[in-house]
């Protein structure tokens, strides 16, 4: 399972505002919550779920990463996959977590 949301911790201001919540804007109209990533990990884990963060923006709003395969699926607003990061690098990205149970 491969869970991916809006993240708050993005390094870029501007990006938060267009996403965030309540922007009649295009990009954001139907956004209900931006995560942070260690609450959405808390939540898994504490119905009985390990959790791997594949990509995401860390409190420090340091950008994390760790490799996953795109045989398994394609994020599109991730760093890998969004085309518009090839212009201004890690301008759209996500939290990516992958939870699993052993």
């Amino acid at each position: 399972m491969c869970i991916v949301v809006l993240g708050d911790y993005h390094k870029n201001k501007n990006y938060i505002d267009i996403v965030n919540i309540g922007w009649t804007r295009v990009e954001s109209k139907d956004h209900k919550v931006l995560y942070k990533n260690r609450i959405l990990s808390d939540m898994f884990k504490g119905v009985g779920f390990k959790v791997k963060l594949l990509e995401y923006f860390d409190k420090n709003k340091n950008f994390q990463f760790n490799y996953w395969d795109k045989k398994h699926g394609i994020v599109h607003i991730s760093k890998r996959s969004d085309k518009r990061n090839k212009k201004k690098p890690l301008s759209y990205t996500s939290i990516i977590l992958d939870p699993y149970k052993e």
